[in-house]
């Protein structure tokens, strides 16, 4: 009987540190995107008047930062319905675009500061939040670069 109430209270701990992590990254993105944050940056890229290459660099660099800052309902809710005209405007493959846009987010909830996964995943664990991160950035190279080859050759998702 012992063992069974150290482990419900490990298992009521580790659950409580993860769902206060999620918590107070849900809040932060909240009063951001009530702030507007997300859609202000997301309309500003849209009016600048870039060329196709720049727009959608300039686009990956936006969701990048929000990505670490923000979870993903955040931006799939608030940042990405300012940007859908701007996205038309260039012709860019909507396909592709979700396709990249989820990469990205993959990519900002792995990355610190927030990064909200990597949190997630250390307190779970009970791991070190650094040797977390650590052990994470091989596979945040591996999408960056999945990232780059799909930007620069966009026929490799849109058929």
């Amino acid at each position: 009987m012992k063992i069974m109430r150290a482990i419900l209270d490990d298992t009521a701990r580790s659950t409580a540190t993860i769902w206060m992590i999620i918590m107070g990254a849900m809040l932060f993105g909240r009063v951001l995107g009530f702030e507007g944050v997300p859609q202000s940056g997301a309309k500003f890229i849209g009016e600048l008047g870039l060329s196709y290459t720049a727009f959608i660099f300039a686009i990956l660099a936006l969701y990048f930062v929000l990505g670490m800052f923000f979870d993903a309902f955040i931006l799939m809710m608030a940042a990405l319905p300012p940007l859908l005209g701007a996205l038309v405007l260039y012709n860019v493959p909507l396909i592709w675009f979700g396709v990249v846009f989820t990469i990205i987010i993959i990519i900002g909830q792995i990355t610190p500061p927030v990064g909200i996964t990597l949190y997630v995943s250390a307190a779970g664990a009970r791991a070190d939040v650094g040797e977390t991160i650590m052990e994470a950035m091989p596979y945040l190279v591996a999408l960056i670069a999945a990232l780059i080859l799909i930007t620069l050759v966009p026929g490799l998702i849109v058929c």
